[in-house]
């Protein structure tokens, strides 16, 4: 029910969104050797990047990429409290359609190709 309201309240979708994304496809990050904040977001775009260019390999990576990264930093600021002077909720919403793409394209690779998911979430 809540992902069919998202636009009255698109951070909380995009902070849900982005969270289905890395229960399926991040780990925890081993703290002694990375910062985890930017393990994760580097495990989030990485493993994004692949599961999406199996289903659709015409997409730009280098677009996709700065997407992911777009998103993931929208996510950050959002869960850390940390709302920006140019915080625009109309790039909020673009971010939370395009997740709902991302999404979309990553189930239909677990389906597809369980085992890579499988594969990417584990190294």
């Amino acid at each position: 029910k809540t992902s069919y309201e998202h636009l009255q309240d698109p951070e909380l979708m995009l902070l849900l969104l982005v969270s289905n994304i890395e229960y399926l496809l991040t780990r925890n990050p081993d703290t002694n050797k990375f910062n985890v904040e930017d393990s994760i977001s580097r495990q989030f775009k990485l493993k994004c990047a692949v599961a999406i260019h199996n289903q659709k390999k015409d997409l730009d990576l280098l677009v996709l990429n700065k997407d992911l990264n777009k998103i993931y930093s929208q996510r950050s600021d959002l869960a850390h409290g940390n709302y920006k002077e140019d915080f625009k909720i109309d790039e909020i919403i673009q971010s939370v359609y395009l997740l709902y793409t991302i999404t979309n394209l990553i189930i239909n690779e677990f389906v597809d190709d369980r085992a890579i998911i499988e594969y990417l979430k584990d190294n």
